[in-house]
């Protein structure tokens, strides 16, 4: 049995147990204890390795939602919307719009937050199950505007992620070639040195570059161990191929962060870097502190800061029209904001 499994299904064993198979998950609510329970099985809340690390802690939680958020993904937006928004100023988007009220004469803040959705293909399946998965997203892109992208997900060191990899960077290209046109952004590179053979280290953002012609990678955490880093980051930046860099996610579950971390490398290479959490849920973050991190790990100053933000909306994946307004809103801001501090 698999790390991540056994702690599965030790995560779910201390939940049971503790509350003796049967109280209900809403009594969470009014028993902190519980509550604190759950929160440290379903998330990285003050997760301190033992026998586990935290990128077997990180990647258990998701089975654990199921039960909980079924049916609820509308009340789920709702909530990363208005938290977004606080940050900034189909069924499950009217649901979220109920939510929020944005109909009425009194929206809240979220309402002006821009949803659109990636679809997620599950990369640790049989190559026949993963093919079936990314021609359904390609379809999914194309009949509805509501879907901006497609990305993988699951481990990138799971068993079929790695055996498949290169055929799934072939899968990609070909659907690629038929539904040209739409968005794919692939985590590649999510790996350091002992998840995986020193092997498996040499290829993998090469080839979600070069071969699946991803428009961003996420991750991309072992640059430095591929083969030829430098030749990717020219690539990257001739191919206009964008970076997710996501910071707290890296150091919870690859330990990943300060000066082992290649952000700089890739800053320094002209390619276009965007912050992102991945995720803000179970890494219990958000992107406030993702640019917190950019700063006191990095030492990035303003205008980088800046960029970050203005490539993140660059790199996005909204209509040509939509990111030209949205360009123009957020270039209001910052002047609004540099306003309150005017050059000496």
């Amino acid at each position: 049995m698999t790390g991540w499994l056994t702690h599965l299904l030790r995560c779910r064993r201390e939940v049971s147990s503790r509350t003796g198979d049967q109280l209900p998950l809403t009594a969470a609510l009014s028993n902190t204890q519980l509550w604190d329970q759950i929160l440290a099985a379903w998330s990285m809340r003050n997760f301190r390795p033992d026998a586990f690390s935290g990128h077997d802690h990180f990647f258990a939680t998701f089975d654990l939602f199921g039960g909980a958020f079924g049916g609820r993904q509308g009340d789920g937006l709702a909530e990363v919307a208005q938290r977004d928004a606080g940050q900034t100023a189909s069924s499950t988007l009217r649901r979220e719009s109920d939510l929020l009220g944005c109909a009425t004469a009194d929206p809240k803040p979220g309402c002006d937050v821009l949803v659109h959705f990636d679809v997620q293909v599950l990369r640790n399946q049989p190559p026949a199950v993963v093919f079936a998965q990314l021609l359904f997203g390609f379809e999914l892109m194309k009949a509805d505007p509501s879907w901006a992208g497609l990305n993988m997900v699951q481990p990138e060191d799971a068993a079929y992620a790695t055996g498949d990899y290169a055929l799934h960077m072939k899968m990609v290209r070909y659907l690629r070639s038929v539904y040209p046109g739409e968005h794919v952004t692939l985590h590649a590179g999510e790996l350091v040195p002992g998840l995986v053979p020193p092997s498996d280290l040499r290829f993998h953002i090469r080839q979600a570059v070069n071969v699946a012609g991803a428009d961003r990678i996420g991750h991309g955490a072992d640059l430095r161990w591929e083969k030829d880093p430098d030749q990717i980051l020219r690539s990257m930046k001739k191919k206009g191929t964008c970076l997710e860099a996501n910071l707290s996610s890296n150091q919870q579950i690859l330990g990943l962060y300060g000066k082992r971390h290649p952000i700089r490398d890739y800053v320094k290479a002209g390619v276009r870097v965007t912050l992102s959490t991945d995720d803000e849920g179970v890494s219990r973050t958000d992107m406030t502190s993702q640019y917190v991190k950019a700063v006191l790990q990095h030492h990035f100053g303003y205008r980088r800061l800046k960029q970050f933000a203005t490539d993140g909306l660059r790199c996005s994946f909204l209509t040509p029209s939509e990111k030209k307004a949205a360009l123009k809103d957020q270039a209001k801001r910052f002047r609004k904001f540099e306003s309150r501090f005017p050059s000496s």
